[in-house]
């Protein structure tokens, strides 16, 4: 196990790493980029999503604020349907 507290580790590369069941509290994760990421259970509270970009990602089961996303494209594009 590796702990860190107050540490900078700004432009760190991690390649073939399991961080599996570890924590981030309190981080700074600004313009951080996410390639080939297994996230499945992973829980986000109290976070800041602003601009951020998300592309070619298996949504399956995903929820924002106890939505399942899936149902909010669905309702989506049905509104883009009816407008049209």
């Amino acid at each position: 196990m590796i702990r860190l507290h107050n540490a900078n580790i700004k432009k760190s590369e991690f390649n073939d790493v399991n961080l599996a069941d570890t924590r981030f509290n309190d981080c700074n994760l600004k313009r951080a980029v996410f390639n080939d990421v297994a996230l499945q259970n992973a829980v986000f509270t109290d976070v800041s999503l602003k601009n951020v970009q998300i592309s070619q990602a298996n949504l399956s089961g995903m929820k924002i604020n106890g939505v399942l996303v899936s149902d909010l494209f669905d309702a989506y594009h049905a509104l883009q349907n009816n407008n049209d």
